[in-house]
Order: structure tokens, then C-alpha cells, then sequence
């Protein structure tokens, strides 16, 4: 396998270990390997393939953002005046560097982007805000869309060419 391998190049005992490791990335590697039907080694094997061709990117928790941030939660539609390679690279600064942001996606449609925000209180967001119009001049309009409850979250798993959800529900 290569950097430039595609997901159909994987084979179905590769896409089984990363399907494991999305539902638990902290499996032991002899229960990992039992649950394969492969020896620790090969197990070791695959993986350290798997994370040098860029399919495993690296290993992290999934933290309850709604429980975590419990300050001033909302989403941000963020139209730009025009659609130019420095607006897109001024956004993509400031929603890696600001803390506040977490999450970003580029659309399609009216809106060029929708931001996910946690802030601590109304006057943080106002100082967010502010900045954002600091950073981006072109911005034609911000639509805010407050977040009053998360009836659901999920997390996607792409691994077999399905989409597999684990569903949380509060």
C-alpha cells in the first residue's frame, strides 16, 4: 500500500480493524488481534500499515461537546460578499486558530460556511463575533442559529461503504 491508495484497495480485514478502532480506539492490541483472528504481530502489522498510508490519521476521544461546553452553544451561517481564494484562506485561518470554533464546514448554496461555536457567555460570542468581522471584512452576511438542545449526535463510520451510525441520544 501507498499514500496514494484508494479505500477500494483495502481489504475487508482492513476495513474490520478500522471499523474496531473508530468504535474503540483504546482496544488492547491482543483483544483487537483475537477479535481479527490474527497473532498480535500481523495484528501490529496492519495497523502501523494502516497509519502510513493515512487511513488511521491518529487516535483521540470523542468528548460530549454539549456537556463540556455549557456556556453559549451556536451555529454560525457565514455568507461572503465574494467568493475568492483569500476569503476562503482568511476563514480557514481563523477557525484553526480560534479555540471557540468546533467546527467548520464550506457548503454549497447560500451560505458559503456553518461554524459551530461554544462559547462561554453572550459576551464572549460578541467578541467572537467582532473578530470574525475583523479577520473577515468580506463577510456579506452572519445568520446565528442558537443551539436550545442536542436531540442527537452521531458519529459516522464509513469503513465498508455504508454509512453506520452510533446513535446518542439525550
Amino acid at each position: 500500500m501507498s499514500d496514494q491508495t484508494s479505500n477500494h484497495d483495502l481489504s475487508a480485514l482492513d476495513k474490520d480493524m478500522l471499523s474496531i478502532l473508530r468504535s474503540n480506539g483504546r482496544i488492547p492490541i491482543d483483544d483487537l488481534s483475537d477479535q481479527l483472528g490474527l497473532s498480535c504481530t500481523k495484528t501490529r502489522e496492519k495497523l502501523e500499515q494502516l497509519e502510513q498510508c493515512g487511513y488511521i490519521k491518529g487516535y483521540q476521544a470523542i468528548v460530549d461537546v454539549d456537556r463540556l461546553y455549557t456556556g453559549f452553544n451556536t451555529y454560525l451561517l457565514i455568507s461572503l460578499g465574494h467568493q475568492t481564494a483569500n476569503n476562503h484562506r482568511r476563514i480557514e485561518h481563523f477557525v484553526l486558530n480560534e479555540a471557540s470554533v468546533i467546527e467548520c464546514v464550506y457548503l454549497s448554496g447560500e451560505s458559503e460556511y456553518l461554524m459551530k461555536v461554544c462559547t462561554e457567555d453572550i459576551a464572549d460570542f460578541r467578541e467572537l463575533v467582532t473578530k470574525l468581522y475583523q479577520h473577515i471584512p468580506d463577510i456579506l452576511s452572519l445568520d446565528n442559529k442558537p443551539v436550545l438542545q442536542t436531540i442527537k449526535s452521531r458519529t459516522q463510520d464509513f469503513t465498508d461503504g455504508t454509512l453506520a451510525l452510533q446513535e446518542k441520544s439525550q
